[in-house]
């Protein structure tokens, strides 16, 4: 179980989101490639900005309001906007999920 933080000024691409593992991308932190597994969380939170990247079966992918994420692919998994985030460029496959509750964007 690993928890990563990435906060304004840092940047991460990458990395791979295992069961139990959590990634807040808070205010100014940009991330990119992330692949979430089964039983991985990544969070975007409002100002956070995440492109590209996977969210296979079992994993979860939330844009909190005043998020932008963009060009994921749910493979099996589930994409949430929590509230006016923006969500763009999204590919859902397989059985995957995406929901838009009060959010901007495509699907």
């Amino acid at each position: 179980m690993t928890f990563y933080l990435i906060s304004a000024g840092i940047s991460s691409s990458g990395i791979t989101l295992s069961a139990g593992d959590q990634m807040d991308v808070g205010s100014g932190g940009i991330v990119s490639g992330i692949t979430v597994d089964s039983g991985g969380y990544e969070a975007v939170l409002s100002g956070g900005t995440a492109s590209g990247g996977v969210v296979n079966s079992g994993g979860l992918l939330i844009a909190d309001p005043g998020a932008m994420a963009s060009g994921a692919v749910a493979s099996g998994g589930a994409i949430i906007s929590t509230g006016v985030a923006i969500v763009a460029n999204t590919t859902l496959v397989a059985s995957a999920a995406g929901t838009l509750s009060g959010g901007l964007g495509t699907t």
